[in-house]
């Protein structure tokens, strides 16, 4: 009897002892998918930080860009109205040399239309290329 008593404590010494010890193996192991899962969760939120960063750069560029070509054409504008100018200002100088040298049957010269840029005389009320109303 007395050797059947000690057997029975060490068994469960034994039993308790393997328990505690996958206890322990699985406490490492959590413990190993928290680091893990932890380590994910950083490198998640450092991509997410750096497309935001990217994606605000590239928004920025974007605006830069649009912002060349809107003032590129602004220039082509300005460059184009300043050569009508100078179309207009030639074309008046002209018609006024030949007014001058006309008599007075063709009519004074009054300007040009500011449509098309077709001269007109004095008495005029619509542009006779377009048809716009002068004055």
């Amino acid at each position: 009897m007395w050797g059947y008593r000690r057997r029975t404590p060490l068994l469960t010494t034994a039993v308790v002892v393997g328990a505690s010890s996958a206890a322990a193996k699985r406490q490492v192991n959590a413990a190993e998918q928290r680091q893990y899962m932890a380590a994910q969760n950083q490198a998640l939120q450092q991509s997410e930080y750096q497309r935001q960063q990217d994606a605000e750069k590239h928004k920025q560029e974007l605006a830069a860009i649009e912002r060349q070509q809107a003032e590129k054409k602004a220039e082509e504008e300005r460059e184009e109205r300043r050569k009508w100018q100078e179309e207009v200002e030639r074309r008046i100088a002209a018609a006024g040399a030949a007014g001058a040298g006309a008599g007075a049957g063709a009519g004074t010269f009054a300007g040009y239309c500011a449509k098309c840029g077709n001269g007109y005389t004095d008495g005029a009320n619509f542009c006779g290329k377009c048809g716009n109303k002068l004055g």
